[in-house]
């Protein structure tokens, strides 16, 4: 038996339970749920780090004379 409990608004199960007599019961669901916009600071680099460019040098052409 499968019970699911789905947000349409969240595009997200918040709860889904399987019972099966071979492998028991499996239960995962959402427990503390926040839709308040995320603080800004979790998505800064911090200011330790550095941008390294690794790009490849390009070897110049060589022409035969």
């Amino acid at each position: 038996m499968d019970d699911y409990w789905h947000s349409e608004d969240l595009r997200v199960y918040l709860f889904l339970k399987h019972n099966d007599p071979r492998t028991g019961e499996q239960t995962v669901g959402i427990v503390k749920l926040d839709r308040q916009e995320p603080d800004p600071s979790l998505f800064q680099i911090p200011s330790v780090y550095k941008i390294v460019d690794e790009t490849p040098v390009k070897e110049p052409v060589r022409t035969a004379k």
